[in-house]
């Protein structure tokens, strides 16, 4: 086995090897933690197999080497890149392939939990609870640079897991910084092994839009399918919204050319930035901070309050989801976008002030939009009504 810099491997495809690869292309099973342990391999996620390409060989041959027989990875495990590349489904493949007592939890989650135990005084309780597992799987990871205390216990988190030997698994959109109050989690996390998992290349987006295609029961010829992957978005949640659409305006289990061109628009990403741009101003000068602190990681309570506000309107007035809303503020997992939301939600009960926030932000986009200055379909009326009502 060679070493490579930063504490990589390149490891050659066995034989044996459960991944399907062919010459520019290969793929493995997932399994979610969420299926039963006595069930057959089966998987949660969104697809049931991690199709990758030349852009993420490394993937490939870190599947190969440590799902296979008693070879292992080195701890810890990192895995990052942009959201809706698949970093999740690895991660819990490995945790339910090492067939131990594993603790799953978002790097939000690890943050609430921590600060919580610290109002409570009950932290020595807070450590017992992680250390009786026995494997650990944080997900979305981005620790904010202004609560030292958070990332001190985090680097206490990791040399616990060291020193007992328990595998760590870590997934995030971007590694700590390298420098600043960060860079002891950053040597850490790479003492172990990090992979970046990139955005499917074209012959990955084929296989992805192929397998998604058979649950669907839509067929589509060769020359077809490799037109259409040429113009697909590049992650897979993208793609099945695509053919989500396209399958309910089918009429035939036989997709055409002429099917897809009369469904498919013009691709989000020229026209959803500019409505979430819209409504980031127009909170950020509502709660008096800065854009950058908004889709940064600081936790400032004005901050946090202001960001949560943009997340809530702008799931309200767009039809964007939970992802495209996290990858557009900040690169967020989208079960932080859902918490937001969440709160947000619960606070119009409470509170006049999110109210009135909600009501005027809302009245400046609607403003906006009949200016011209975007094109989704909005129903404005939609947030306004839910702010009146939960308050009253």
């Amino acid at each position: 086995m060679k070493s490579c810099p930063r504490g990589q491997y390149l490891i050659p495809f066995r034989r044996e090897s459960p991944l399907s690869v062919n010459s520019t292309t290969f793929s493995f099973p997932l399994r979610s933690l969420d299926a039963s342990a006595t069930s057959a391999p089966k998987s949660s996620f969104l697809l049931n197999r991690f199709h990758g390409d030349r852009a993420n060989q490394l993937v490939g041959r870190w599947c190969d080497h440590t799902f296979m027989e008693t070879h292992d990875s080195p701890w810890p495990l990192v895995l990052y890149g942009p959201s809706g590349t698949g970093k999740s489904a690895l991660a819990e493949t490995l945790a339910c392939r090492k067939k131990l007592n594993c603790l799953r939890l978002t790097g939000d989650e690890f943050r609430r939990q921590f600060l919580s135990a610290i109002a409570t005084k009950s932290i020595n309780d807070f450590r017992k609870r992680l250390q009786d597992h026995e494997m650990f799987v944080v997900e979305n990871l981005l620790l904010p640079e202004d609560e030292p205390s958070l990332v001190r216990e985090f680097i206490q988190f990791i040399e616990h897991c060291e020193q007992n030997q328990k595998p760590l698994v870590v997934t995030t959109v971007r590694l700590p910084a390298v420098h600043g109050v960060l860079a002891g989690v950053r040597s850490r996390l790479s003492a172990g092994l990090v992979i970046e998992i990139h955005r499917p290349g074209l012959e990955a987006r084929r296989a992805i839009a192929a397998d998604l295609l058979k649950r669907f029961e839509l067929q589509i010829m060769d020359e077809d399918l490799d037109w259409w992957a040429s113009g697909l978005p590049d992650t897979a949640p993208l793609i099945r919204n695509q053919i989500s659409k396209i399958a309910l305006a089918a009429t035939d289990s036989l997709l055409t050319r002429d099917v897809i061109k009369a469904t498919s628009r013009e691709p989000e990403s020229d026209y959803v930035p500019q409505h979430t741009k819209i409504l980031l101003k127009l909170v950020s000068r509502r709660y008096g901070v800065q854009l950058g602190q908004m889709l940064g990681n600081s936790r400032r309570k004005e901050v946090v309050r202001a960001r949560s506000v943009a997340m809530y309107l702008t799931r309200e007035l767009t039809d964007m989801t939970f992802r495209q809303i996290g990858d557009s503020i900040g690169d967020r997992d989208p079960s932080t976008v859902r918490h937001a939301y969440a709160q947000v939600q619960k606070s119009l009960k409470t509170d006049p002030g999110i109210v009135d926030a909600v009501l005027a932000i809302t009245a400046d986009f609607q403003r906006q939009i009949s200016r011209g200055k975007t094109c989704l379909p909005i129903d404005g009326s939609r947030s306004q009504n839910a702010a009146i009502n939960n308050h009253a």
